[in-house]
């Protein structure tokens, strides 16, 4: 379980304090004024940071700052960090993990062979040692604690002929995705699953492979299904990077109530009213959520900017079931033909989705330029606005081509606030590159899905001017 990071500073300077005794953490989670359930993620972050050597565990169970005490000198404790192919990595040092006075770099060399296994996250004892290019490395002795036991692989009744671990391995294998491990690893019982050779299923690793000598244990936790279903693919990255998947009935509850409370034809005391202020909202065709739009203003002199913003953060009370698990997603995930949102839907799809015609809250920067760009005013609005269009990106490059003809379908306003918004991106645009701005244009590749989530075509999208005026109103 990830243990809060302004938890670990505040216990950090608590220990570290002149005024500090030795406590339990019992003692600590009162000092810091917390409650029961504060106790028990005290516990949680004392636990951590003495694996990292940051802190260390007295006589009777008293919490002291590594420091106090003093260390081994010829080890430190971090964060293992795998390169990608050579067989090598970098520890980064956590604080108080070694000797004050060690030459140690900032990050730790671990040549290939040196690394006892380690994975990609995983919590190091090191020691360094004279390098024969000159320097210092590091070889680690001890992985103190595993990032993650839990991974998906393909699955064999046997281990395959001519490839490692074929002569030192029987039985049922998995091959891991994402490791370094060449040889397999045993799954043992199979629990009468229908398994066939190729199958995708996830395992908990019981006995780490030794980097050497492979070996290792795993007990299959779900069988995904057939490597051939391309289904598959999306379920497999689910499991390997642990990404949530249903939300629970009691967060789906709360997120019920949130929507029965909501008036989308009242626009609270409390919220600036923009809903009669024309505005269009501009995205891909194939977008998957409608979260910010446009409004623009043209006066004597000068432009009014109105970036809208939908304000989710209204309906998830702090502290409240939305709010915890929102914190523990952290994002939504975008994958080739699903959404793995952080909000349930019924807000993300709904309440927080700037639908056009329906009153919507937003946070609201508004922003007022004069005609040679210079900003004589921001300000940032609780407010609430109602959608007049949405656009996608391919309908606003076919009208900056031909302006005239969309002006009986979208009317003359819209097609005013469509001029009005290219003319404004494009000299703020050409300012920016102006002052030295860098464009950091990269390739993006869109996918091409068929019914059965087979890919059936791949294609580059440009970066054409609708895109751009959207790129500068958010910058």
């Amino acid at each position: 379980m990830q243990v809060s990071q302004e938890l670990i500073d505040r216990v950090l300077r608590l220990v570290h304090a002149a005024e500090y005794r030795p406590s339990k953490p019992k003692q600590i989670a009162a000092l810091l004024e917390l409650d029961a359930d504060g106790y028990r993620e005290v516990r949680r972050v004392i636990k951590q940071l003495v694996l990292e050597g940051r802190l260390i565990y007295g006589g009777n169970h008293l919490v002291v700052a590594a420091a106090a005490v003093g260390g081994p000198t010829d080890q430190i404790r971090g964060t293992f960090r795998r390169a990608m192919g050579g067989g090598f990595g970098f520890v980064r040092p956590s604080s108080g993990g070694g000797s004050a006075d060690a030459d140690v770099p900032e990050d730790v060399f671990v040549p290939p062979g040196m690394t006892a296994g380690a994975l990609e996250g995983d919590l190091v004892a090191v020691t360094i040692e004279p390098s024969r290019r000159g320097g210092t490395e590091g070889k680690v002795v001890e992985v103190l604690q595993r990032a993650r036991r839990q991974f998906t692989g393909t699955f064999f009744s046997a281990p395959l002929p001519d490839q490692p671990g074929s002569d030192t391995i029987e039985g049922p294998v998995v091959y891991l995705d994402g490791v370094h491990y060449e040889a397999p690893v045993s799954v043992g019982d199979v629990r009468g699953l229908p398994l066939q050779d190729g199958d995708k299923i996830f395992v908990e690793i019981v006995d780490f492979p030794d980097e050497e000598s492979g070996g290792g244990e795993a007990v299959i936790l779900e069988r995904l299904g057939s490597s051939k279903n391309p289904a598959i693919d999306t379920l497999t990255i689910m499991r390997q990077y642990a990404l949530p998947d249903e939300f629970s009935e009691e967060v789906l509850d709360e997120a019920r109530e949130q929507a029965d409370a909501f008036d989308d034809d009242v626009v609270p005391t409390d919220r600036k009213d923009l809903t009669d202020m024309l505005t269009i909202t501009i995205d891909p065709f194939d977008a998957r959520d409608f979260d910010d739009a446009i409004s623009l203003q043209r006066e004597d002199g000068r432009w009014r900017l109105w970036v809208h913003i939908a304000d989710v953060s209204h309906f998830v009370p702090p502290g409240g079931k939305l709010d915890v698990e929102a914190r523990r997603r952290g994002t939504s995930v975008y994958l080739p033909d699903r959404v793995i949102p952080m909000i349930p839907e019924i807000i993300s799809n709904h309440l927080a989705s700037l639908q056009p015609e329906r009153m919507r809250l937003v946070k609201t920067v508004e922003i007022e330029m004069l005609d040679d760009l210079t900003i004589t005013h921001s300000e940032v609005h609780n407010a609430a606005i109602r959608s007049d269009k949405r656009f996608n990106y391919e309908q606003i490059d076919q009208f900056l081509a031909s302006p005239e003809t969309f002006q009986q379908d979208w009317g003359g306003p819209i097609c005013e606030l469509l001029t009005h918004m290219h003319k404004l991106a494009m000299q703020i645009r050409k300012r920016r590159f102006k002052d030295g701005s860098l464009s950091m244009d990269m390739p993006d590749i869109k996918l091409e899905l068929d019914r059965t989530g087979k890919v059936k075509g791949a294609y580059q999208t440009e970066n054409t001017e609708s895109h751009q005026i959207i790129e500068e109103f958010m910058l």
